[in-house]
């Protein structure tokens, strides 16, 4: 091979939303460009499954890719066709785990323990992937629920990203970590992960305000988080 590719193993939900990896320079150790046709590299990888990362059926992929130029290769199937970017290797079951997290163990950047009584749950915080980002590009978005009660009213947030005219340019709809909050226990700490994706005709420069909405909280009050800068790529 005339390059040196690097490999990942993703740990995802099966709508691709991605809770852990290992990803490898080179390959077993042993760089690609020196493979030959002859042998077998054995290439051991170890997923760390987060705190906080809710029960369920995960999914584990894997792929190859070109860290220099940022690019995928791709899956051929046996007729030849492309098949996407990465390779399904099976499924894997998260159990719930015999004894919850402390705070502190989940590693949230920022603390902000937000209480919606009556929802009976609270946003603990979250952190943030970059402060900055330049289209198209992506902000990777991780909050923190706690269950304060054995039935948790709430179903559904919405993570927004709104201009400095309060216009929505982003929003993520769904319900917290992909776990349904009826099967929530009292104490569970459950991550969220959101990907914040602004593709380059969306926002203008300048900064944008990412805040969350939870349906059935007080009055669907907003929940200001963090703010963003948006650029473009041909902005001086």
């Amino acid at each position: 091979m005339s390059a040196n590719y690097q490999t990942f193993v993703h740990l995802v939900r099966p709508s691709g939303l991605l809770w852990a990896q290992e990803d490898h320079l080179n390959p077993g150790g042993f760089p690609t460009k020196r493979w030959d046709t002859e042998h077998y590299v054995r290439d051991v990888y170890e997923i760390a499954v987060p705190y906080g990362t809710p029960p369920g059926d995960y999914e584990l992929n894997v792929g190859l890719y070109l860290m220099e130029r940022g690019i995928r290769l791709a899956v051929i199937d046996p007729a030849g066709d492309t098949s996407g970017d990465n390779l399904a290797l099976g499924s894997i079951e998260v159990k719930r785990p015999l004894r919850q997290p402390t705070v502190r163990q989940l590693a949230m950047a920022e603390d902000i323990t937000i209480e919606l009584p009556e929802c009976g749950m609270t946003l603990l915080g979250f952190t943030q992937s970059v402060s900055s980002i330049v289209t198209p590009g992506h902000v990777e978005l991780t909050l923190f629920w706690r269950a304060d009660s054995e039935d948790v009213s709430c179903q559904y947030r919405h993570v927004l990203l709104s201009n400095s005219a309060d216009a929505i340019v982003f929003q993520n709809s769904g319900v917290p970590g992909g776990y349904s909050t009826g099967l929530w226990h009292r104490g569970d700490l459950i991550r969220d992960p959101v990907r914040i994706a602004v593709a380059e005709d969306a926002a203008v420069v300048g900064e944008y305000r990412i805040s969350v909405v939870v349906d059935g909280s007080q009055e669907e009050s907003v929940l200001p988080l963090t703010a963003v800068m948006i650029a473009h790529e041909s902005a001086e």
